[in-house]
């Protein structure tokens, strides 16, 4: 006699929808959002510096950026800086163009 498992079907019996649904509103709500942090003076500097570097020698930098009340990582080469729109250019290793404001900016590391 052999047993059958049924998988993730045994337990979807035990999740209500209502449970389902608050769980979902859970993962995207206040929870996972973040204050934006605000580099001073110094740390602007610093990523002044590396980014200004990274120009010249045609560093891969990793970028943390603000949207949508998270932090997220972008990494690339950077291309080009538009003074007028506020814009970073930056292509990443897959040679996707991506385009950050420089508002949102928070962090520069080089990318290990």
């Amino acid at each position: 006699m052999t047993i059958r498992d049924r998988g993730s079907i045994k337990w979807t019996s035990m999740m209500l929808p209502e449970h389902v649904k608050e769980l979902r509103k859970y993962i995207n709500e206040d929870y996972y959002n973040v204050q934006e942090p605000v580099p001073d003076e110094q740390q602007l500097e610093e990523i002044n510096s590396l980014i200004l570097e990274a120009m010249e020698l045609n560093i891969f930098l990793s970028f943390t950026i603000y949207k949508d009340k998270r932090l997220k990582e972008v990494s690339g080469h950077i291309h080009y800086i538009d003074h007028v729109k506020q814009e970073f250019k930056i292509y990443d290793k897959d040679n996707h163009l991506n385009v950050l404001k420089i508002t949102s900016i928070k962090d520069v590391n080089k990318y290990t």
